[in-house]
């Protein structure tokens, strides 16, 4: 009995002192996500990682074959390989003591039962809410050091989902678009075609291209005809959310890092300079000489180790590192009927000696109107722009950016 009995405590102690991969499911809306859960060695709790994909029914693994004539062209040393960016990514956090969960996208489960048409990048985002719900609720999660990592598209969904809730401890932008996604996706097809010799080609294009996208945008294209693989609706909603990739990053007002390559052709550091000058230091940003979109080097299938490398350094060393515990935060709310700003308070938590200023430190005038969870700002006194909401929660100071558009 007691040989037993010990066998048992060793094997329960062993696999806490090993690092493990589980297959793991989690429900989003109706449908079931598959996905894999990397968990360190040791007993926890650990800072925790969303990998957020990039475009297209893409693998837990982000797994692409370079094999087709533009890989030929642009990846020669890597032509015929295999990159696995995300499983790449996940085996040198968790070695360095971070919980990581991958999964496969809905749009790779599920392609024969959804409806094309209807898919926007909403649905994408409403998955890494549940991708989040799933992982804090891991026992060896710490969730207060809860990170959202998303690679090109990720990148411009991490950032709006961190604005819906409030337990975001930090977002990292890989290779991700700052500018509105029409400008970009033209812009990747006349780079891709000026560095395959066939600028001229590349630039009618990405000319033919924007001329589409300028219909989509006035309403005049027709919304059953495809652009690219994808239905209108899709690409409506990620214009307009690209639109505002920047002010959604401002708004969420976390520690937030972007890792580029200076050899990416599907976007290109132009977006990581933008994001540099108008985030200023509230964020920062890495760009990496001779590395490519999938994060590997130009003749290794793997994720250079400078990547993974620079975000370890950047996590330990940004704000997020002395998090004891988490900040309570209004929930900013923007409706654009009424043209009003809503300040959603915490449930049970006492707010007082609301402010507004620039972020110069510059008071301004507002006034607000108390109402039911919270208070109601009219914002017409108001130029557009980056303000700071100041006040006391149950007697604690808090400041928190709010955008005027």
């Amino acid at each position: 009995m007691n040989k037993i009995l010990l066998t048992i405590v060793l094997c329960f102690a062993i696999q806490y002192l090993i690092a493990q991969e589980q297959e793991v499911t989690f429900k989003t809306d109706t449908l079931t996500l598959n996905g894999t859960l990397a968990v360190p060695a040791g007993n926890g709790p650990f800072p925790a990682i969303v990998l957020v994909h990039g475009s297209g029914p893409n693998s837990r693994d982000e797994s692409i074959a370079l094999t087709d004539a533009n890989s030929a062209c642009l990846f020669p040393g890597l032509y015929g390989d295999t990159v696995k960016t995300f499983a790449d990514l996940s085996a040198a956090f968790v070695a360095e003591g971070y919980i990581v969960l991958r999964y496969d996208k809905r749009t790779l489960t599920h392609a024969a039962s959804l409806n094309l048409k209807d898919i926007t990048i909403n649905d994408f985002i409403r998955d890494v809410h549940s991708a989040l719900d799933f992982l804090r609720s891991h026992p060896m999660a710490d969730n207060q050091r809860l990170i959202l990592m998303g690679h090109s598209q990720g990148g411009n969904m991490i950032n709006i989902v961190a604005n819906e809730r409030d337990d975001v401890a930090a977002l990292v932008g890989l290779a991700a678009p700052s500018m509105a996604i029409d400008s970009a996706v033209a812009g990747q097809i006349r780079h891709i075609y000026t560095a395959c010799g066939d600028s001229n080609f590349g630039k009618a294009q990405a000319a033919q291209l924007l001329a589409i996208f300028t219909q989509l945008r006035n309403g005049t294209w027709n919304m059953n005809t495809p652009i690219m693989g994808a239905y209108p609706a899709f690409w409506l909603d990620w214009i307009h959310k690209s639109d505002s990739s920047v002010a959604y990053y401002r708004t969420a007002d976390v520690p937030a890092l972007f890792i580029q390559g200076t050899d990416d052709y599907n976007v290109t550091p132009e977006n990581a300079y933008r994001f540099q000058q108008q985030l200023g230091a509230s964020a920062d940003v890495y760009i990496l000489p001779g590395i490519n979109h999938f994060l590997t080097d130009s003749t290794h299938p793997e994720v250079a180790k400078e990547v993974s490398d620079t975000i370890l350094y950047w996590l330990r060393n940004s704000p997020l590192s002395t998090i004891e515990k988490k900040r309570v935060r209004l929930q900013v709310l923007y409706d654009t009927v009424e043209g009003k700003i809503i300040l959603r308070i915490p449930e049970g938590k006492d707010v007082q000696h609301l402010s507004v200023e620039t972020l110069n430190g510059k008071s301004v005038n507002a006034e607000f109107q108390k109402t039911d969870g919270g208070y109601i700002l009219s914002p017409q006194a108001l130029k557009k722009g980056l303000y700071v909401v100041r006040g006391n929660i149950d007697g604690q100071p808090f400041a928190q950016k709010m955008l005027v558009q």
